[in-house]
Parts: C-alpha cells; structure tokens; sequence
C-alpha cells in the first residue's frame, strides 16, 4: 500500500493472494511473500518477492518494469535469485539483493545486468542474511542474523568476486 503525506491510502502493488498463486513468478500481478521494499532516486519501486524468487522493479506510477536476477533454486549460478530478503540501490543505481538462500549478495546494475556477487560460502560469507545497506562512500553492509553480525565491504577488496 502506498499513502500520502496525509496517511491516505493512494495505491497498492500486488493483488490480495489466493492461496494457489504462490510461484507464478510470471504472473507480476501477484506477490507470494513480498519483504523488502527499495525507492531509488528516479522514485522507482523495487520489492522483493520471497516466495516467487525474484526481485521486481515498478516505476513511480506502479507499472511494472523488470525482473532482477534470474528466479530459481538455490546453486552457485550468479545472478540467481533463491530467497531475496532485502534491496538497496546506492547512488550509483547498482541494486544490491540480499539472497538468504544462497547466502550471498547479488549486484545487479540499473537495466538488470548481473554486476558482481559478494558472499556465497556457507561457512565462511554468510549463513543467514536479511540484510543490505549502502552508505554515500560506496560501502556495502550486510547483516547477517545467524552468525549475529553485520559485515562492512568496499569495491575492490577481499570478498567481491567480479563477473567473468
């Protein structure tokens, strides 16, 4: 739901569940446990969709736009989406999605392309997270609920593998 300054109900994205609409990720009507919600600068709307495995962008008229990553299962594929808990983009319009099930941060730049990956060990990266941030710097924060901590990143050091 989406209200105005005055707290009036002035749009909605999604439309009220029926109990068989979970997993008809091409179905963008229609949401199957949406958790996190990202405005960018332009006031695009980006919501992850947890039971559909994807991440959708609408633009600010709610008209939807693109899908992030490519919805599936958990695997070592980048640019797969599995369980997306959270969304950030930083000012440089890079969408960060926070992939519990694969424990691991998807960096996708502002048309979809895949960018980069940081995370995806189990036992080293991640083993819960649910949460991303940027700062004006360029940092990176990611929580992770498991291993009760968050984790501060930057480009170019240890922990970004780059596309290949």
């Amino acid at each position: 739901m989406i209200f105005n300054s005055a707290h009036a109900l002035v749009g909605q994205l999604g439309v009220t569940n029926d109990p068989g609409t979970c997993g008809a990720s091409a179905d963008t009507a229609h949401f199957c446990g949406p958790i996190g919600v990202e405005i960018d600068a332009s006031r695009n709307i980006y919501v992850t969709d947890w039971g559909n495995r994807r991440v959708v962008k609408y633009n600010s008229a709610r008209q939807y736009q693109m899908v992030f990553g490519i919805p599936g299962t958990d695997g070592d594929q980048h640019g797969l989406v599995s369980g997306p808990d959270d969304v950030e983009v930083d000012a440089k319009g890079r969408v960060f999605v926070a992939d519990m099930n694969n424990n691991r941060v998807e960096v996708f730049d502002s048309t979809g392309n895949y960018l980069t990956t940081l995370g995806g060990d189990w036992n080293v990266e991640f083993r819960q997270l649910s949460d991303v941030s940027t700062d004006s710097a360029g940092n990176v924060f990611v929580s992770d609920m498991q291993m009760g901590r968050i984790r501060k990143y930057s480009y170019g050091v240890a922990g970004w593998r780059q596309k290949t």
